[in-house]
């Protein structure tokens, strides 16, 4: 799976060391950034290691019951400490 992230320099203007320094430090900002909204990190993370299918299904099996107990959950807590739907 191929995703692309992109990071522009829009407008540069400046020649002193702290001026390029700071353009930098905002690139790397906006590359973190975007890979972290891409996902790119976990999914490497995922497949770092081959996971058996059954294992697979187990898991998102266990993903989904934790979400719908969760999902429950929520609005009886927010009722609870005086909030309305």
């Amino acid at each position: 799976m191929a995703t692309n992230v992109r990071v522009e320099l829009r407008s540069y203007q400046g020649n002193t060391r702290f001026d390029r320094e700071k353009v930098m430090l905002s690139l790397i900002r906006q590359f973190k950034r975007a890979v972290n909204e891409a996902g790119v990190l976990h999914t490497l993370k995922e497949k770092e290691f081959y996971e058996k299918p059954g294992d697979k299904r187990r898991r998102k099996q266990r993903h989904a019951e934790l979400q719908r107990k969760y999902a429950a959950m929520i609005p009886e807590e927010l009722r609870r400490r005086g909030f309305e739907e």
